[in-house]
């Protein structure tokens, strides 16, 4: 009887160590799969300045900011463009530009 509990007991474990090498193979599958899916393009990067110039036509918030940005010359710099837009509390177009 304990021979049998003991066969039993092994073959247990090795189900679940195949269950575990399978579960963790299919988890690296999917790692793969979501690193390849979510890989960051390699399309040229777009100024603040050149993203906001464009939308600027179409949404309030980047034709104020625009009228603000396109003649100053403090607003040359990234830096002082999103410190800018976060002034004026537009956050949809601070999460787009950073």
């Amino acid at each position: 009887m304990a021979k049998s509990l003991l066969k039993k007991a092994k073959k247990a474990v090795k189900s679940v160590k195949q269950k575990v090498e399978t579960s963790s193979e299919w988890k690296r599958r999917e790692d793969e799969e979501d690193a390849r899916l979510f890989s960051v393009s390699k399309a040229p990067k777009v100024s603040i300045r050149e993203h906001i110039e464009k939308l600027s036509g179409e949404r309030r918030d980047c034709a104020a900011i625009w009228t603000l940005i396109k003649n100053g010359e403090q607003y040359r710099t990234d830096e002082k463009i999103k410190e800018l837009i976060k002034a004026k509390g537009y956050e949809t177009l601070l999460g787009e530009i950073s």
